[in-house]
């Protein structure tokens, strides 16, 4: 006859290893339903390469006006965005700011308003026109909705 006063320690042990066992089957079963499910990612490219005529001159003073339609908060973005590209590499460009409903225009410019996008359905459109071979004008609407 088995003897239950002396198998108990066994009978634990045996039951203690199966939980840690369990545990551990379970954890990495887990994570690995955690660490391998398939990743919604955008491929990402370069820019487009356009040449100089895109690029503004070497160490130019762009005026960038932003319509005051836009609140504190946008103003304050587009600001932010525009001083991340001051200087890039060794382009010296610099940028200050005006906020007036009167539209920008002349050499340097750049011009920020809220509009409908005229050559894509889409949320916005940026454009410009050379002058001497390289930017001289620039603008972005940005579609109110």
């Amino acid at each position: 006859m088995i003897n239950d006063k002396h198998n108990l320690p066994l009978l634990q042990g045996c039951l203690l290893h199966s939980n840690s066992f369990l545990s551990i089957l379970l954890t990495l079963i887990l994570l690995g339903g955690f660490f391998a499910r398939p990743v919604d990612a955008q491929v990402c490219t370069g820019p487009p390469t356009q040449g100089s005529i895109t690029a503004w001159t070497k160490s130019a003073a762009v005026t960038v006006n932003i319509n005051p339609a836009f609140g504190t908060r946008e103003n304050r973005a587009i600001r932010d965005v525009f001083n991340n590209w001051a200087g890039v590499a060794t382009s010296l460009v610099t940028f200050t700011f005006t906020s007036s409903s009167t539209p920008i225009t002349g050499a340097n410019t750049y011009q920020i308003d809220y509009g409908v996008p005229t050559t894509c359905p889409c949320q916005a459109e940026t454009g410009g026109l050379p002058g001497a071979g390289r930017r001289s004008t620039a603008f972005t609407i940005i579609h109110p909705k």
